[in-house]
């Protein structure tokens, strides 16, 4: 499945990339995490609390980011298994700087395997929607 938008923060695309490229910060964003460890400044583990409709319980991920050599690009890339499900991501994400602020773009594919992708599409896709909109909220209020 295929996920993107754009939103806008009032920071510099360094500032705005910077938040994300560590995986300190971005452990902050991700809602419903049970227990994690940062392995190193670029790969985290987490075990994380989600689900859809009623399958519900922990997943088991391991989340990785990369980064071009300017702050413009991001790519964040997982997967994780739990509950008789698995699931594997990757998002590409791009900063513009058209004047003052930043647009942040991202494009993510998500795919689901298991009792999760019983449920139908629309009914992941929707789960996959609110839980990335959880992420960037959290993201935003990191510039308040």
């Amino acid at each position: 499945m295929k996920l993107n938008g754009s939103f806008d923060v009032t920071s510099s695309r360094k500032d705005a990339s910077a938040r994300i490229l560590s995986a300190e910060n971005l452990l902050t964003y991700i809602p419903d995490i049970v227990d994690s460890q940062i392995v190193n400044p670029k790969e985290i583990e987490a075990t994380i609390k989600a689900g859809i409709a009623f399958i519900k319980g922990k997943f088991k991920t391991r989340i990785l980011i990369s980064a071009a050599s300017n702050e413009e690009n991001v790519k964040i890339s997982g997967s994780g298994t739990g509950s008789n499900s698995s699931l594997s991501f990757t998002v590409n994400i791009k900063f513009d700087e058209p004047g003052a602020g930043c647009t942040i773009s991202y494009d993510a594919d998500v795919n689901v395997a298991g009792n999760a992708a019983t449920m139908g599409q629309r009914v992941i896709e929707k789960a996959a929607r609110d839980y990335v909109e959880k992420i960037i909220g959290n993201y935003k209020k990191s510039f308040r």
